[in-house]
């Protein structure tokens, strides 16, 4: 019988001893038996060890301290907020997070002027945690607060703060979040492209037609693709003009718009792309031309399957289609999951060595390398640490060799 089948097989048992077995396994020296005990707790609905589950929010694996969050929120514990609060004055900045995690599953609204503060704070995951807490809790009046983290220096920070301000429906930042359509950072930009979205955006028209001609592709073909999402009818000859951009982004995204209502016009330059270099091209252009007058491939291109599970070295995405996946991810993905969960499509079990995550990064994208780096961060394990040197020393890119290697160092630093 396995750990897991074993606790919850207590669940079985009325008796005492039972439930006694389920609160001593909370200090188990296995992370995965303590995480499975804090669930097995919860689902018995047992009140008696709430302060033991808070303790949890120290714990030395963020996953264990996110799955304590969860089973806290579902007993209520109500009575553990100010415990809670405390731990936001550690000096470990998963660990502050992670408190802050908790306390907005818990709704603890009286903590919210405090959490704000944190906006500001020098460690990113704080940073992120704030805002996306802030947001569960509905804190509308803190909008320009969060409106200044999309310019912070850090992507995820950039990222947290509009989906923040997309959450709280603060269409007084539409032009903030127009901006990130110039983002270089590309779950940013489709996170600004989606927001601007849900809040009717009709405004910025000029703003992508200019960025229809930009030197980089891929915000070149995001723009494309906002296009076609705020409904710029208008910029339909632009975008089939694009039906012949050198970079295979641009062309998908051309076609995947043109598919939304102008298709008819350009039959004969997407039966072009059916002998494509690059095969998404291909297909797209194969689909759009087996419904290119019936209509019905309109909407369908962008509403992309989510992956099942979460993402492997092997997983491959239609061009751009990684930072589409996240953004979906949080969309329709379970409110309890920890945020970077839609870094990996889907959370991650407990049991899951950090060396499981070396493969991803060696993954061909740089954002999905860069992903497995943020959520090792997260771990703050010492496993994760030799698993972020080891990638570091053969990152080909400077830029995430330096990002590895601090994550690294910060993370020890935090453990001393």
């Amino acid at each position: 019988m396995t750990v897991y089948a074993f606790l919850f097989a207590l669940l079985g048992f009325q008796n005492e001893e039972s439930i006694e077995r389920l609160a001593e396994a909370l200090k188990d020296p296995a992370a995965a038996v303590r995480a499975t005990a804090a669930k097995a707790l919860a689902a018995r609905g047992d009140r008696r060890y709430l302060e033991d589950l808070a303790k949890l929010l120290s714990d030395v694996d963020a996953r264990v301290r996110w799955t304590a969050a969860v089973s806290l929120q579902e007993l209520g514990a109500k009575s553990e907020i100010s415990s809670i609060a405390n731990l936001r004055a550690s000096s470990n900045g998963g660990i502050r997070a992670d408190a802050t995690f908790a306390l907005g599953l818990l709704d603890a609204k009286d903590q919210a002027s405090a959490i704000a503060q944190d906006l500001t704070h020098r460690d990113p995951r704080v940073r992120v945690s704030a805002a996306f807490t802030l947001a569960r809790m509905g804190e509308a009046s803190r909008g320009d607060d969060l409106a200044r983290l999309l310019g912070d220096a850090d992507p995820r920070v950039r990222w947290a703060g509009v989906r923040a301000l997309r959450a709280l429906n603060a269409r007084n930042h539409e032009e903030e979040l127009a901006r990130l359509l110039e983002d270089p950072d590309p779950i940013v930009r489709w996170a600004a492209i989606r927001g601007l979205v849900s809040f009717g955006a009709k405004n910025e028209e000029k703003r992508v037609a200019t960025l229809l001609g930009h030197s980089n592709p891929a915000i070149r073909a995001d723009a494309v693709l906002a296009a076609g999402l705020l409904g710029f009818r208008s910029l339909e000859k632009e975008v089939g003009g694009l039906l012949g951009a050198s970079d295979p982004q641009t062309r998908w995204a051309a076609l995947t718009t043109l598919s939304r209502g102008g298709a008819p016009a350009y039959e004969s330059s997407i039966r072009g792309l059916v002998n494509d270099p690059n095969a998404d091209v291909r297909e797209l252009a194969t689909a759009t031309l087996a419904t290119i007058r019936s209509g019905i491939a309109a909407e369908k291109v962008l509403e992309e399957e989510l992956l099942p599970g979460f993402i492997s070295s092997a997983t491959t995405f239609a061009p751009g289609g990684y930072a589409r996946q996240v953004d979906a991810f949080l969309d329709r993905g379970v409110s309890k999951n920890h945020w970077s969960a839609a870094w990996t499509l889907g959370p991650l079990p407990v049991r899951l060595e950090p060396q499981a995550l070396a493969e991803l990064l060696g993954h061909p994208l740089k954002e999905v390398r860069r992903a497995a780096v943020w959520v090792l961060e997260e771990w703050n394990i010492p496993a994760a640490s030799e698993v972020l040197r080891k990638a570091a020393s053969s990152e080909d890119d400077a830029d995430l060799s330096r990002m590895m290697n601090s994550a690294a160092k910060r993370a020890e630093a935090e453990r001393r």
